[in-house]
């Protein structure tokens, strides 16, 4: 029996893995960047909620063809992408024992995902090895965690230590995807009006923060949390009981893994080529459009009449 896919799921994570690369590609730091910065806001988050609920469809099946699937499919491409990736880093072909043990301890920028995903993956089969069925203490304690790690972020850019590997402060995010999965209530559909307004309001209280320059932590992260939630209340209904999908979208959600390994590379390329920032952006314009051509033209999204 074939299972349908969950086209929402898909265009959910289309849409996220969409806004990764955008991230990436827009150059500069957060604060220099309202845009960088509002997708710094919810990105992630999203996709550890997104994670989580997909860790909580597929550990419904074996543990044996559940694990085979994470070994193959996620930490294989992983070491193969830290190794690729450790070689442009150091512009050759050769590199020390010392530099290749240092690239998984401090994965290379973006890689960080995967050992974050796969920590909290583990610290959720120990809750239901333990036969901790109530998942409100799974959201307890990650929630516990996110504020410890709020308050005690590093920074990301120059400190290398667990934090910078393993982002505890998504693994509330993981643990709601999880809890919505298994106990989204359909009657709360009504309030999906309320959430789209919620996240209106949120959005701009944020960017007046960005504008005046706000420096009250505590209250930021705590307007970031209530945004995600709403998001999430909003994508949760479209997950389970509504649909919403786009060809090309779509096609980017079932191929986000890979999307997620290997953008970076054209980034990296044509940042070292153009050091003009037009340039940069005219040059990323050709290679978006290249790449759509080409996935249009293979999966068919487009349709010509005779």
């Amino acid at each position: 029996m074939v299972v349908s896919r969950n086209q929402s799921l898909d265009f959910f994570k289309g849409l996220m893995i969409l806004f990764v690369i955008i991230g990436h590609v827009i150059p500069g730091s957060l604060d220099d960047n309202l845009f960088r910065y509002l997708i710094y806001v919810f990105h992630m988050p999203m996709f550890m909620f997104l994670s989580g609920f997909v860790a909580a469809k597929y550990n419904t099946k074996s543990k044996k063809i559940y694990f085979l699937g994470i070994i193959f499919k996620i930490i294989i491409p992983w070491i193969f992408a830290i190794i690729i990736y450790t070689l442009i880093q150091n512009n050759q072909i050769s590199f020390n024992n010392k530099t290749l043990i240092n690239s998984f301890l401090y994965p290379f920028y973006h890689l960080w995902y995967i050992p974050t995903y796969l920590l909290f993956t583990i610290v959720f089969d120990v809750f239901q090895y333990l036969k901790i069925q109530n998942l409100i203490y799974l959201i307890l304690f990650s929630f516990f965690v996110f504020v410890f790690c709020t308050i005690y972020e590093p920074d990301y850019v120059s400190e290398r230590n667990f934090l910078y590997t393993f982002r505890l402060k998504y693994f509330f995010y993981y643990a709601v995807g999880i809890y919505a999965f298994e106990n989204f209530n359909e009657k709360l559909i009504d309030k999906c009006k309320f959430s789209l307004q919620s996240s209106g309001v949120l959005f701009l209280l944020i960017i007046f923060f960005y504008f005046e320059n706000f420096s009250n932590k505590l209250t930021i992260e705590a307007t970031k949390l209530l945004l995600n939630i709403s998001l999430i209340f909003i994508m949760t209904i479209f997950i389970k009981y509504k649909s919403i999908q786009n060809q090309f979208l779509n096609l980017f959600g079932r191929e986000t893994y890979s999307i997620y390994l290997w953008h970076i590379i054209p980034i990296l390329f044509l940042r070292s080529i153009f050091q003009n920032q037009y340039f940069y952006y005219f040059s990323m314009l050709i290679v978006v459009l290249f790449v759509y051509i080409y996935f249009a033209y293979k999966h068919k999204l487009w349709k010509f009449q005779k």
